[in-house]
């Protein structure tokens, strides 16, 4: 693996991940853990929990494969146990320092203590979810169990409840989330207001909560009347279109905003472009799921409406605003085409999945003027794509709207443009050392692109229009169509493109041409593409 050349890096993956295992639920996903720690706590109990409840992460240590002895039942307790001892000599774990204590103590643990046989079962089982976790800064689903066994040796089963007492405050370094709004009230209200006949359903979390957790039944049961959902917390609104968010009727959804603290966002806000300025605080979102630290994404794009009332801005400030999302990969801000309310003071935008967020004042002076598109049929879309970050000009100026688009490049626009949150992909052989490697395993992850075959993708062969109608319909989720629209050329159509031709000529996305023809194998220019895009942004 890539982090395994130096075995103090290797100490402080481990001790991250293994920190991310207990805190996932309250870092990454502003989940509804709300840490509270009287005294020093006992992991000697989190072995039998990983025992009793999830043998198979055991049977993993215990037989790691390849050349690595596997750990025994007295080694993994013995690691177990020397953690136990040093969060003790530590003192009283409490909300504020929790973070830093636990980090610290497996670090410690892990390099000093030398428990070579689970620390090379681990790398040797887990690798690749390891990887997986420092690459993606989130928990890899097959770590969840250790992250349960030693939540629920440190907090005891089901100690997620408030109540105040002892010492107060120390500094607030940790910005823990609020509880969440109890999902059988949030299932009573949903049932009232179906029953009431009301077009859209509407949740607030109470002013103390940060989240709000609804039932995959109590989902369904809105999905089945057809109504939209309106949710509303910490003043930020998020209205889910029918059908946005579907579920099995025994899990969960959970919604959460966290308002960044100023050392939080402070490496954020130094991303954003010269002359813009961040307006109100920076957000991060949440969407979650019951027993999964992926993000949700959206089947149909979800409007968000931020409020600037507060700000009190005059007329000449309110024309520069718009929001800006924060892409981690990228490190940059990328503009969302905000539509603004003057009367109710309020910025709206759509997104597709959660992540940082924050009303900024654009300096469009400091914005690429693009010298040849004047006239060009394609220069509003280009326009739009461009500012919303998932294209750009080249250094001379241009765009050079009529140059073919490569399929790295046009699968990249589809990633920025549908802010899919970068994942651990398929890297083909010719991709492994590509600009665009990162974005091609992003999409290759979403189901969005295939290679030739499982070695070559070709990402600088031109995009073919039959390839484009493909991506394109899976990123927007269309079923198929039973339309049996009839190109002159159709037999040219590969089969494994035929559905989604048809599916995208359906809705109006890449029709034919004049002669009848589709042309499949036809190339796309960087004008036809982004036009395609656009179009089906607004589906």
């Amino acid at each position: 693996m890539w982090f395994v050349k130096n075995r103090k890096s290797i100490s402080k993956c481990l001790a991250l991940m293994l920190t991310l295992a207990m805190l996932g639920g309250s870092m990454f996903f502003g989940g509804v853990l709300k840490i509270k720690i009287a005294g020093a706590a006992s992991l000697t109990s989190s072995y039998e929990i990983l025992k009793n409840q999830y043998a198979s992460f055991i049977d993993r240590l215990k037989n790691p494969g390849g050349d690595v002895p596997g750990a025994t039942d007295a080694e993994i307790a013995a690691f177990l146990a020397d953690l136990d001892n040093e969060v003790k000599k530590r003192g009283t774990l409490t909300e504020a320092n929790f973070n830093t204590i636990m980090y610290e103590t497996l670090e410690d643990v892990i390099t000093w203590r030398q428990h070579r046989t689970i620390f090379n079962a681990l790398l040797q089982s887990f690798s690749e979810e390891i990887a997986y976790t420092l690459m993606n800064g989130e928990l890899h689903p097959s770590l969840i169990p250790l992250r349960n066994a030693v939540k629920d040796s440190v907090l005891g089963t089901g100690n997620n409840s408030g109540g105040g007492g002892g010492g107060g405050g120390g500094g607030g370094a940790v910005n823990q989330p609020n509880p969440s709004t109890p999902q059988d009230e949030t299932a009573t209200e949903i049932e009232q207001q179906l029953a009431a006949g009301k077009d859209v359903v509407q949740l607030s979390a109470a002013q103390n909560e940060d989240s709000i957790t609804i039932s995959g039944d109590s989902l369904k049961e809105i999905n089945i009347a057809g109504k939209g959902l309106e949710i509303t917390i910490s003043g930020v609104t998020f209205r889910l279109p029918p059908a946005a968010l579907d579920l099995p009727d025994d899990q969960t959804f959970t919604l959460g905003v966290r308002q960044l603290s100023q050392t939080e966002a402070k490496n954020a806000v130094l991303q954003l472009s010269a002359g813009n300025k961040l307006i109100g605080p920076v957000y991060e979102f949440s969407a979650t799921t019951e027993g999964s630290l992926t993000g949700v994404q959206f089947k149909k794009p979800v409007t968000v409406v931020l409020s600037y009332a507060d700000l009190n801005l005059t007329s000449e400030e309110v024309d520069t605003l718009d929001v800006g999302y924060y892409n981690e990969t990228q490190k940059r801000w990328e503009r969302q085409n905000g539509q603004v309310d003057r009367a109710k003071k309020t910025i709206s935008f759509t997104i597709n999945h959660c992540s940082k967020y924050a009303i900024i004042s654009v300096n469009e002076a400091s914005e690429q003027q693009l010298t040849d598109l004047t006239g060009h049929w394609a220069a509003a879309n280009i326009n739009k794509l461009v500012a919303k970050g998932a294209i750009q000009g080249y250094p001379d100026g241009q765009f050079k709207p009529n140059n073919q688009i490569t399929r790295a490049e046009f699968a990249t626009v589809v990633v920025k443009a549908y802010q899919l949150p970068a994942k651990s992909g398929k890297v083909f052989d010719d991709t492994a050392n590509h600009w665009a490697k990162e974005y091609i395993a992003t999409a290759a992850a979403a189901g969005l692109v295939n290679g030739y075959d499982s070695t070559k993708f070709g990402p600088n062969d031109p995009v073919t229009r039959e390839q484009m109608a493909v991506m394109i319909v899976k990123a927007n989720q269309l079923k198929p169509t039973s339309a049996s629209y009839t190109f002159a050329d159709g037999a040219d159509i590969a089969d494994w493109a035929k559905d989604a031709v048809m599916t995208a000529s359906e809705n109006n996305l890449i029709t034919g041409y004049p002669d009848n023809t589709f042309k499949p194998k036809g190339q796309a220019t960087r004008a036809e593409a982004v036009t395609l895009i656009v179009k089906a942004l607004k589906l």
